[in-house]
């Protein structure tokens, strides 16, 4: 109804609205962007190729912004954090979402670096991961809640221990080359 309103000019969207509404098409580009994004991540990973660390907070919060990633596109991503460390946020460059907000704290974190800002408190947990489904069952969620780690807990999100995927991908590759030679613009 409260739709129909707006298309017909009886009502305006009060700022709330508009906010749930531009969050909704960022995380609808962001979905149909994501596999893009892991494509270069990937591939800058597999071609040993460093990559600026600009870029790399751009993917990250685009990343960021959709509904969930696949557990070893977010160990990527924690690896290349670590390697190419890309600076903490100002205040005012902070995405406008909170659980992005959080979804990129809880990455900086866990790639031993500082954010720069605090976690944003939700009253239900957010999935970090894929799970397929937004509505997290009772099942789910207590294997979620088992998985979670002490860093999951401060940025209110269900995640995993990233350890064994990080190892892995330290140990499949080579020392990465000269930043120099292999930015990518």
């Amino acid at each position: 109804m409260m739709l129909s309103h707006w298309l017909y000019g009886r009502r305006l969207p009060n700022a709330g609205h508009m906010n749930d509404i531009f969050l909704t098409a960022e995380q609808i580009k962001a979905e149909k962007q994501k596999a893009h994004y892991a494509d270069i991540l990937w591939r800058h990973y597999y071609d040993n190729q460093a990559i600026d660390p600009f870029i790399l907070r751009s993917a990250a919060e685009r990343l960021m912004v959709s509904k969930g990633l696949p557990s070893r596109l977010l160990g990527l991503l924690s690896w290349l954090f670590e390697e190419f460390r890309p600076q903490a946020y100002e205040f005012v460059e902070l995405p406008l979402s909170a659980l992005c907000q959080n979804r990129l704290g809880w990455l900086y974190e866990s790639a031993s670096l500082k954010a720069g800002f605090e976690p944003h408190p939700f009253k239900q947990i957010q999935p970090l991961h894929e799970i397929g489904q937004n509505d997290v069952s009772n099942v789910l969620e207590k294997f979620l809640s088992r998985q979670q780690t002490s860093l999951g807990k401060r940025w209110h999100l269900y995640d995993f221990p990233l350890t064994e995927l990080k190892e892995q991908l330290s140990w499949r590759r080579s020392k990465p080359r000269n930043i120099r030679e292999s930015l990518i613009f």
